[in-house]
């Protein structure tokens, strides 16, 4: 059972609680309580059916309280998984997108048009190889995925044609006995193109003065231009997270993220600038570290620090509390770089 206050106003995409300075501190719209549904899959063999982890993840948040940009996704999936010797092992996954959290679609983005997009005709398919073995673990994977894009740019084309994407991803898990034991480093990095998602991108961009929740700055996969042709955007991400144990029971995560996007497209709500619009592209870091104690195996006391910065190609409009960009003429002003911060306290019981 979860039980939701909702998020507060100004949060970061609802990231974990990381409010934007600038905005509004009270309680938005959005409690709410209901069952939750984690993970509830099938194995038999080789086989993986129901709902869990994507096959493309690897570091998946595993160890932070607050969310790295990186692939994470518990979906529908069925996948066949080959086991070989010395701890190597490959996986087929068909991998239904549009289910879970951390979904990979995101908007088609058609400034002028109504184009949309329309579905799928077949799961995302993923293919990983990995190798698990005293030293660590390591994973090479890829996924490809079909969007069904409704063409509709008013007097120049209304049809609908099939658009592709693609994300690749490299990631490596060592152990670090020779610190202490427990001690481990992971270090990661993917690539995408036209499919955001598997990157850990998804609604909207910004942080801070560049947030708003009235004229938001959306990321988009595929964009449609006047003349009803489409581009994908494309983007990577690095992820580095080190996990050292002070003592068996006293821990701490030192973890950070680094992305930068090639939208491909501008937007509607990025005008009024004074600037001939361009593409924003946004690029950020996310840095972050914590410490944990653990009085008792599955209880955990912990404390997080965590920074993000947001960086764009082009200025924007700022957001005033309630995330309302107020033009230049009206006492508005340009902002083409934020910075958010956060500490967060939590206690989680594991059974």
């Amino acid at each position: 059972m979860t039980i939701n206050s909702g998020f507060y106003q100004g949060t970061i995409n609802g990231n974990q609680g990381i409010i934007a300075p600038g905005q509004a501190r009270g309680l938005a719209a959005g409690a709410t309580s209901g069952p939750n549904l984690d993970l509830a899959f099938i194995q038999f063999g080789p086989i993986t059916a129901g709902r869990a982890q994507s096959f493309f993840d690897f570091y998946a948040n595993d160890y932070t309280f607050s969310s790295l940009r990186t692939a994470d996704a518990r979906i529908n999936l069925l996948a066949y998984t080959a086991t070989f010797g010395s701890g190597f092992s490959a996986t087929l996954s068909l991998e239904d997108r549009a289910t879970g959290t951390g979904t990979r679609e995101n908007a088609v983005i058609s400034p002028g048009g109504t184009s949309v997009i329309a579905g799928q005709d077949h799961p995302d398919i993923v293919a990983s190889l990995r190798v698990d073995q005293g030293w660590g673990s390591a994973q090479l994977s890829g996924a490809l995925t079909q969007r069904a894009v409704i063409l509709n740019q008013p007097g120049v084309v209304n049809t609908t044609t099939d658009d592709y994407g693609f994300a690749i991803q490299g990631g490596v898990k060592i152990n670090l006995p020779m610190l202490a034991a427990g001690d481990v480093l992971f270090l990661q990095g993917a690539y995408a193109d036209g499919a955001l998602g598997y990157l850990g991108w998804g609604g909207q961009f910004g942080s801070g003065r560049i947030l708003s929740t009235v004229t938001p700055l959306l990321v988009g996969d595929i964009s449609v231009n006047a003349l009803g042709n489409t581009n994908t955007a494309t983007g990577f991400s690095l992820v580095a997270v080190l996990r050292h144990f002070w003592t068996p029971q006293l821990r701490s995560e030192f973890f950070g993220s680094y992305s930068e996007l090639d939208l491909g497209y501008t937007l509607v709500n990025q005008g009024g600038t004074g600037l001939v619009a361009a593409p924003l592209d946004p690029k950020e870091i996310i840095v972050g570290a914590n410490l944990i104690w653990s009085p008792v195996s599955g209880l955990d006391i912990g404390v997080e620090v965590l920074y993000t910065r947001t960086e764009l190609r082009q200025p924007v409009l700022a957001a005033a509390n309630g995330g309302v960009r107020t033009a230049l003429a009206a006492g508005g002003r340009l902002v083409k770089d934020d910075d958010a911060g956060a500490i967060r306290f939590r206690i989680q019981r594991d059974f």
